[in-house]
């Protein structure tokens, strides 16, 4: 008999394996960037980071399935039937190689079009070019590394991944600054992310073999099982579309609109956004499987006090992390890089809570999908991307730069109360008007510190350091005097099953 892993240990490993990921990713991010401005200038940098939006939107083509797989398979598990496991896993690798190969041809395609989209001269078309080709190849192994790593993220066995992924990053960081050093200039970055998914590609595929021989279970392709996948891929495709455009479309709107240079502003002031987001979302992506094998027990008092929890505690910690965000990045980027390059207070006020509003609809989606509600989750993504695209190019084409991060406020905290209801209704969650005033005073506030404590704040990386502490104790005190009792309950559980291990 097959022993099933711990959901817990799983959720450790997954979380500290992600704050492993995310520390990479800062130090990736915040002392990798000085480095490449040393070697690249900003309206360079601005055509990458556009170049990879462009990639990153041709995700698109892979219609949605890994949430679907990812909740099948673990379900599957859960029940003990490792049949369907087998059978869920090998049907899903053939459509992933699929959409592999759609997603180069399309690439390629577009490729003719790539001056016209970011109206470069002949100079710059070459070396802009060749930087397209290493980021697609990059992205079509991309999608095969990510069907393989899923796999075992499903069995709740994600030790291996999260290794290899760490230290296949550090090994591709180290060439990228090896090369940087040599002067290859830009291209240097997108090498360095390819060996990257090589890296990983490999690795986790070897680990995914052996984990499914150890099934012992023969399968082939199945016309039910794609046809299932299928069934639902319009809206899969319709939720990858809506994400590809609401969180990737941003540098290309903006180049296009308003040009490079500009979009170099927005990804560096942005670039904390990033990265807090990452460092909040690993946590609630380890939840994705583990929540999954509890709705298949179908336990849903269970369900629905754990979803309450997580819903709660990631909106807690969201409006710390991206409050102190809004009060301490202008400085922080003043310092990292230059004053010269950062956005207005403003604009970044409208970038934090643009971003509470963003990972709010991707927490309950995800929700979502583990309570099967795959259609209606989609389709409001799907809603959020257009809705967001449409008033994005509108607004930043009238009130400039600005247009972009508030029209993400606004049509994702549309959504999110949508998805909220929808999480409501189908558990029979019961809640009251009073609680949801609360939470919004926490807005209030943020925007009443901000404008008493900016006028204490100087220009040293002692000042930032300080504020940051001063702004996360202060808001964790008013979140949790604001929302006492329910701290306190979760204390006394805790307290209770403390009592009864004893």
């Amino acid at each position: 008999m097959i022993k099933q892993p711990s959901r817990k240990k799983a959720v450790i490993t997954q979380v500290v394996g992600g704050y492993l990921n995310t520390g990479i990713s800062i130090t990736q991010g915040l002392l990798l960037l000085p480095i490449y401005f040393k070697f690249i200038d900003f309206a360079t940098y601005g055509y990458w980071v556009t170049i990879t939006s462009i990639i990153a939107m041709l995700g698109i083509v892979n219609f949605g399935i890994e949430n679907m797989v990812m909740q099948r398979i673990s379900s599957s598990y859960a029940k003990h039937n490792f049949q369907a496991v087998v059978d869920y896993f090998i049907n899903s690798q053939f459509l992933y190689y699929i959409i592999a190969c759609i997603l180069f041809i399309i690439g390629l395609v577009l490729s003719f079009w790539l001056q016209t989209i970011l109206s470069l001269g002949d100079a710059q078309l070459n070396l802009l070019r060749q930087v397209y080709f290493i980021a697609l190849f990059t992205a079509t192994l991309t999608v095969l590394s990510s069907s393989v790593k899923g796999f075992s993220q499903a069995l709740l066995k994600p030790l291996f991944g999260v290794y290899s992924t760490v230290f296949s990053r550090i090994i591709g960081i180290i060439l990228t600054v090896v090369l940087l050093y040599q002067n290859i200039g830009l291209l240097s970055i997108p090498i360095g992310l390819f060996v990257t998914e090589i890296l990983i590609l490999s690795s986790n595929a070897i680990y995914c073999f052996i984990q499914y021989k150890k099934l012992n279970i023969k399968s082939n392709l199945q016309k039910n099982i794609i046809f299932e996948y299928l069934h639902f891929s319009p809206h899969f495709f319709g939720f990858e579309v809506g994400n590809m455009l609401s969180n990737k479309s941003h540098p290309l709107i903006i180049t296009t609109i308003l040009g490079a240079e500009m979009t170099t502003a927005y990804s560096v002031t942005r670039k904390a956004v990033e990265i807090i987001d990452q460092v909040v979302n690993t946590f609630n992506s380890s939840l994705v499987g583990p929540f999954s094998h509890l709705v298949g027990e179908g336990d849903i008092e269970k369900i629905k006090k754990i979803s309450i929890k997580i819903i709660s505690l990631s909106f807690f910690a969201l409006m710390i992390a991206f409050g102190t965000y809004i009060v301490t990045n202008h400085l922080f980027v003043s310092l990292w890089i230059n004053k010269d390059i950062v956005l207005s207070q403003e604009i970044i006020l409208m970038m934090g809570f643009g971003a509470i509003a963003y990972s709010m609809t991707r927490l309950l989606r995800n929700q979502l999908f583990g309570l099967n509600k795959f259609k209606f989750s989609s389709n409001m993504i799907l809603i959020e991307g257009l809705l967001f695209v449409i008033f994005a190019v509108f607004l930043t084409d009238i009130f400039g730069i600005i247009g972009v991060p508030f029209s993400l406020l606004i049509v994702s905290s549309i959504i999110a109360i949508f998805l909220g209801l929808k999480i409501i209704t189908t558990l029979g969650i019961k809640y009251k008007k009073q609680n949801v005033y609360k939470q919004l005073f926490i807005v209030v506030f943020i925007i009443l510190y901000l404008s008493i404590i900016e006028k204490f704040i100087q220009k040293s990386w002692f000042d930032f350091v300080l504020f940051s502490l001063v702004s996360i104790i202060v808001l964790s005190i008013v979140i949790y005097t604001i929302n006492y009792k329910y701290f306190r309950n979760i204390i006394k559980d805790i307290k209770l099953k403390g009592n009864f291990k004893a």
